[in-house]
């Protein structure tokens, strides 16, 4: 993930409520598809999984959940290069 796409994901979530149709295409424009489930959404990543909460009880969610894919496309472009 570019640090464009980066910057790009922190915005789309920064102020994360609800998923709405623009969220959606904001996400699958920088590679990240979203799958619905009972009460949280399903955020999938390079073959990873991460879950948000359709209704969160918290402001920082959305913001929370950027940060841990950001720093797991960081780890993952970094061992991708070792020998």
């Amino acid at each position: 993930m570019s640090r464009e796409e980066q910057i790009q994901l922190k915005q789309i979530l920064r102020n994360y409520n609800r998923m709405g149709k623009k969220t959606r295409k904001k996400l699958n424009a920088i590679g990240i598809s979203v799958v619905d489930s009972k009460n949280h959404y399903h955020l999938i990543y390079n073959s990873k999984h991460y879950i948000i909460a359709k209704t969160p009880s918290d402001r920082r969610a959305g913001m929370n959940v950027a940060a841990i894919i950001c720093r797991d496309a960081a780890q993952s472009e970094s061992s991708s290069f070792a020998y």
